[in-house]
């Protein structure tokens, strides 16, 4: 999506100052990105040719024009924003407003925004929780330390290994980076990457060994070849990458497939066409965020094919719950996920909550309801929470034991 205007990230930030008071910058930003839920993970993931995250660094921008205006304290002690008494009045009047928004104060000039030292560490997904956000992180931090190169493979093997394959990073002189295999049986396949960290912020071509990418394709029996990087610089390099059939891929592609996926899992034959996608494996990610985007509509249907199923057992409980009432029910040409639904759609959902056990088939080729609604809500978390292993180990070790005590008796 476009980024907002720069008149509604003045108002979100100082409405955020307002309400934080005296706070870091790494405080700021996920609370102003907050405030504008249409701003994706590739939003949030976008570098400048610089190397600074486009969306933070408007943020920064945001704070300048505040203090240019008197409303942002530029004396507070560095790493700490804070509104003046004039910024917490404009941020109380705006609050107190009778009707609308007022409108913005006439921008002023903008300076170019501070380098400055915050502390504050990459916001690329800081809306996201846990896992993804950290390997985020790792990922933005490494592709800048061109000082430690083993960074970045670790950074990259921790990616794909997030997002399903089998990883192993391997390095030194004349291997590959990292090998990521897909274990998919006969539709499997193996990509060997090279990881490519630079201070600049962009890779060149000179620091591309092509020859030797292929002989690692060669020697690790690789399907596909990829090179990641923060960014690539145009001509040579991507001709480059033409040539020898090498897709190249930027941290911030990879940590947004890290942060969809954790939303919303990608499947790794959903994840192929990222490395086919020669050279710049970004022209594939529409496609797989559209794939996500279906599986969503998709697990929509199963929530509205148990609203439907609740409905018919509560007040029409003598029809039975064949498909084609259901799946009448289901194919609305006034919604969008209606026009989309198929039989198939259905059939898999029906199939779903008959293997879980919220459905059964009945002798006259319906299906007869196990639980409410929320039981089966309840059922389809569990079935997809991965079980404590150790768990699992304790329990065969107690049935065991119980059975050599009753061997005993």
């Amino acid at each position: 999506m476009a980024l907002p205007l720069r008149e509604a990230i003045d108002r979100a930030l100082l409405a955020v100052l307002a309400e934080t008071g005296r706070a870091r910058p790494r405080d700021v930003y996920p609370r102003v990105t907050q405030r504008f839920p249409g701003i994706t993970p590739q939003d949030l993931a976008e570098t400048r040719p610089d190397g600074r995250y486009v969306w933070q660094n408007e943020i920064q921008w945001a704070r300048n024009r505040l203090a240019d205006r008197g409303w942002l304290d530029r004396a507070e002690q560095r790493g700490w924003w804070a509104l003046t008494e004039a910024g917490l009045r404009e941020a109380e009047r705006r609050a107190n407003a009778a009707a609308g928004t007022p409108p913005a104060p006439t921008p002023l000039p903008e300076p170019e925004p501070p380098d400055e030292d915050d502390g504050s560490r990459p916001i690329a997904f800081a809306v996201v929780p846990g896992e993804a956000e950290r390997i985020a992180v790792a990922l933005r931090e490494a592709a800048r330390d061109s000082a430690h190169p083993d960074r970045l493979e670790r950074a990259v093997g921790e990616a794909l290994a997030f997002l399903g394959f089998e990883v192993e990073v391997i390095g030194g002189p004349g291997k590959t980076d990292v090998l990521a295999v897909a274990p998919l049986g006969a539709a499997g396949y193996r990509v060997v990457l090279d990881a490519k960290s630079t201070a600049s912020g962009s890779v060149a071509d000179a620091q591309i060994d092509w020859v030797a990418i292929r002989d690692h394709r060669e020697q690790e029996r690789a399907d596909l070849a990829c090179v990641v990087g923060p960014a690539f610089a145009e001509g040579r390099v991507r001709d480059r990458a033409a040539e020898f059939d090498t897709s190249l891929l930027t941290v911030g592609e990879l940590a947004g497939l890290v942060a969809l996926h954790a939303a919303t899992p990608l499947t790794l034959t959903e994840l192929r066409p990222l490395f086919r996608t020669v050279p710049l494996a970004g022209a594939a990610v529409p496609r797989i965020e559209a794939s996500a985007r279906d599986r969503v509509r998709r697990r929509r249907l199963v929530l509205r094919l148990l609203e439907r199923v609740e409905t018919m057992s509560r007040f029409r409980p003598e029809l039975a719950l064949t498909p084609d009432l259901l799946i009448g029910a289901l194919f609305d040409p006034s919604d969008a996920d209606g026009r989309e639904t198929t039989p198939a759609d259905i059939d898999d959902a029906l199939s779903l909550l008959t293997a879980i056990g919220v459905l059964v088939p009945a002798d006259d080729g319906g299906y007869l309801p196990q639980t409410s609604r929320r039981g089966a809500l309840q059922m389809l978390e569990a079935f997809g929470s991965a079980p404590n292993e150790q768990d699992s180990a304790d329990r065969v070790a107690d049935d065991d034991d119980a059975a050599r005590r009753t061997d005993c008796a």
